[in-house]
């Protein structure tokens, strides 16, 4: 890693790295996450993977870019910006053995115009231009770049159409991110069962708390949204009025609530992972002469058994949950 710059609120998972000139800002790097040379990332959460080269999970290729910046001043978010998810909460459980070969892999030169969900498994091609939405697992992106230039008056911008789409990659993206904010508690309590020091253990609360940063990036940016689209009737158009409308009073009254209660509430988490943190501890104490570290245990559980699988379904469980609550 050769000049590159890790700013406020990033964190990288073990095994993440990148080559020179790299840039992330609230960025959250998943297991064995690698960034190529010339990327900008500014709020994207990535989780990890296993490909076919054992050393990198999911990849960015050189000269990518997430472009997130709304210029039209503070009310529609040039300080507030739309944010990138990349892989599932199914990631993490990759690391195990005999788990199947998926990773997300994004070509070099990638323009991602946030707000983009791209899912597990999913290639995108080089120099592909990744336009705003919900892109499904094990998918093949390609092209999407602008055939012709496009002239407006900009207050024709500032007048905004149906939101309720970008809505519904906010709720998948805080979904996401809420369910790996319980696995981070879920490595804090294996590293305070397993004896870890002071330090290590530290280490794994401050990047829960990056994570919970990038969480209050997202729902800032749909508490300016919501703030924009009620303040005025004027800023939506007259065929977008009422959905508009609906959609922000939906953010502040249902969806950023739910959020939030999620994000907090792990109630559940110690008898819904009983079986599967059992597994982890007992391999971790069989191993304890080499010292293994997390993802080491993790890799030395079978992907198929009962409580991998448990662990699984209710780490996607809190996903679909939200997703589902949230009724956008």
């Amino acid at each position: 890693m050769g000049w590159a710059r890790i700013r406020g609120h990033s964190a990288w998972e073990e095994g993440s790295n990148s080559a020179h000139n790299c840039d992330t800002k609230t960025s959250i790097l998943g297991y064995k996450t690698t960034l190529g040379s010339l990327i900008n990332f500014c709020n994207v959460l990535m989780l990890g993977g296993t490909s076919p080269r054992l050393e990198v999970g999911s990849e960015v290729g050189s000269g990518t870019i997430n472009f997130n910046f709304l210029p039209f001043g503070a009310t529609v978010g040039a300080l507030i910006k739309p944010s990138t998810v990349v892989g599932s909460i199914e990631s993490p459980f990759l690391a195990c053995d005999g788990a199947p070969t998926r990773y997300a892999f994004i070509g070099g030169h990638t323009s991602i115009i946030a707000p983009v969900v791209i899912g597990l498994g999913s290639i995108v091609a080089a120099k592909t231009r990744v336009n705003p939405g919900i892109y499904g697992e094990d998918k093949l992106i390609g092209g999407g770049n602008l055939e012709k230039t496009v002239v407006n008056d900009v207050a024709r911008a500032r007048v905004l159409k149906d939101m309720t789409p970008k809505y519904r990659i906010l709720v998948v993206q805080m979904a996401t991110t809420v369910a790996f904010r319980r696995w981070c508690d879920l490595r804090i309590g294996w590293a305070k069962r397993n004896g870890l020091d002071s330090f290590s253990v530290r280490l794994l609360e401050a990047f829960a708390d990056k994570v919970e940063k990038y969480m209050a990036a997202l729902e800032a940016y749909g508490d300016n949204i919501a703030k924009y689209l009620l303040a005025s009737d004027a800023n939506s158009r007259p065929d977008s009025l009422e959905k508009n409308k609906a959609i922000a009073a939906r953010w502040n009254e249902k969806i950023k609530p739910l959020m939030q209660s999620a994000l907090k509430d792990t109630g559940d988490l110690e008898q819904a992972t009983a079986a599967f943190n059992a597994e982890l501890d007992k391999v971790a104490q069989e191993k304890a002469e080499t010292d293994s570290s997390f993802y080491e245990t993790l890799a030395r559980l079978k992907y198929d058994s009962e409580p991998v699988k448990a662990a699984r379904a209710y780490f996607a469980g809190i996903s679909d949950r939200l997703v589902r609550e949230a009724g956008v």
